[in-house]
């Protein structure tokens, strides 16, 4: 049986939300560089790259080092690391198929790359047989395989960026969801 006419006409379609990214303005960005100047390089790094490249905390928690273009001074965006209760964290392909992509990258964060990688690989062999390889920048600590984040640095990134919790675009959820391990 047909029924005579389309009931979703009556329905109301839902509103676009019209809200303003909120973005770090260039003095909290200092401020923020400041606060990382005597952290270790592995936060160093980790807060520069979601700075300077506008990437997901998943996508930047997802970077392999196979995926860093010394040459062309690029890295490959094409792994998301993700957490659900029942699955605990595992790989994924970004969000959207636009989400993969080529992000090229300044010299100051190549160098800072570079300089990381250099502890990375002291890491590596001061661990020896405990070090699991696994290709991500930011193993966790003790060697695991997925990422982790220290607490007192994001809360000294937000105390010195804002006097309340600071919300940007992409960088936030970082902070508050990934400091679950």
């Amino acid at each position: 049986m047909l029924i005579p006419y389309n009931p979703a006409t009556k329905a109301t379609p839902p509103k676009a939300d019209d809200h303003d990214p909120n973005y770090f303005q260039s003095a909290e960005i200092a401020r923020i560089w400041e606060a990382l100047e005597n952290e270790p390089i592995k936060w160093k790094t980790m807060v520069h790259l979601f700075l300077v490249t506008g990437c997901r905390r998943g996508e930047v928690l997802g970077l392999k080092w196979s995926k860093v273009d010394w040459e062309n001074k690029q890295i490959y965006i094409d792994c998301n690391l993700l957490y659900r209760k029942e699955l605990g964290i595992y790989e994924d392909t970004p969000k959207t198929k636009g989400s993969v992509r080529y992000i090229r990258l300044p010299d100051q964060t190549m160098e800072l790359l570079a300089e990381y990688r250099k502890w990375y690989r002291e890491e590596k062999f001061r661990w020896g047989d405990k070090w699991e390889d696994n290709d991500y920048l930011f193993p966790r600590e003790r060697s695991a395989h997925v990422p982790r984040i220290r607490l007192q640095l994001v809360d000294r990134v937000q105390q010195t960026s804002r006097s309340a919790p600071y919300q940007p675009a992409r960088i936030p959820a970082y902070a508050s969801q990934l400091v679950i391990l």
